[in-house]
């Protein structure tokens, strides 16, 4: 499932990899449990101490083999595009799924590399590499485990099964392939999706560096006020936050009706 979500999240962009794709992708697994090891090993938070250790050796010979697939994909495509005569301009109605290039669908470095401000500036090479690597390796494993709970959660519960079966047929009916608007009509899909990302989130939590102090004032128990300072990192539970503790294991599609009418998602 994790190499298929990698081959379709950004198609094109991981065939021009072509060989060197399974060791793309063992580099990003790599890199992974390299910084879980990192975090479970205090001593390994010391910079002097990681980079001289096997862990950072290892973890620096995954990042070259990442970052150097990422530098020479981008600027393959680059080239590919100032010579295509058959490219688009702008990347402006792209919200239609039906802007080609050489009659394939633009993919996501595509529009990195065409995308400019209002200046006519466009994005440095820094700017596109961290946007590709964020995609390529943060998006992929995220996608597959997330995929991968829904496909159990739906055989744990047939009936909602059966409704999703029914919804796609409503929708595609006879047609081969699954259109952009179509998935706004996937509603009930939708709310077993965002259900499952509930009950088995992939990220289960999330750290942020603070810009500005932030000040935590306990409701419920007698905690004195908190303050952390900025530039400190704080941890957010998404799997916490997410549940509905008053029947947390309970798995129901209609827990996301409330958060959707008011447009809140526990994982955007």
């Amino acid at each position: 499932m994790e190499l298929r979500k990698a081959d379709s999240k950004v198609k094109a962009t991981i065939k021009q990899i072509g060989k060197e794709k399974n060791i793309y992708l063992q580099a990003v697994r790599d890199l992974t449990n390299l910084t879980m090891e990192r975090i479970t090993r205090p001593l390994l938070h010391i910079e002097p101490i990681f980079w001289l250790s096997s862990t950072g050796r290892k973890y620096k010979e995954a990042l070259e083999i990442v970052q150097g697939q990422t530098n020479r994909v981008i600027q393959e495509r680059r080239a590919e595009l100032k010579t295509s005569k058959e490219v688009h301009e702008s990347v402006e109605g792209l919200d239609q799924v039906k802007v080609t290039r050489k009659g394939k669908y633009i993919d996501f470095l595509d529009i990195l590399l065409q995308t400019k401000d209002e200046d006519g500036v466009g994005l440095s090479m820094q700017e596109i590499r961290d946007e590709v690597e964020t995609f390529l390796n943060e998006g992929h494993e995220t996608t597959a485990i997330g995929s991968s709970w829904t496909i159990y959660m739906l055989a744990m519960n047939p009936e909602c099964q059966k409704k999703c079966r029914e919804e796609l047929s409503d929708v595609i009916k006879d047609k081969e392939d699954i259109e952009w608007s179509d998935l706004k009509k996937l509603q009930y899909l939708t709310m077993c999706v965002k259900e499952t990302l509930r009950l088995r989130p992939p990220v289960p939590a999330i750290s942020r560096l603070l810009d500005q102090p932030l000040t935590f004032k306990s409701k419920t128990h007698q905690v004195p006020e908190t303050t952390l300072e900025k530039g400190s990192i704080a941890g957010v539970n998404i799997f916490a936050s997410c549940q509905r503790w008053d029947h947390v294991k309970t798995s129901s599609h209609l827990n996301f009706i409330c958060l959707i009418l008011h447009l809140l998602y526990c994982i955007q």
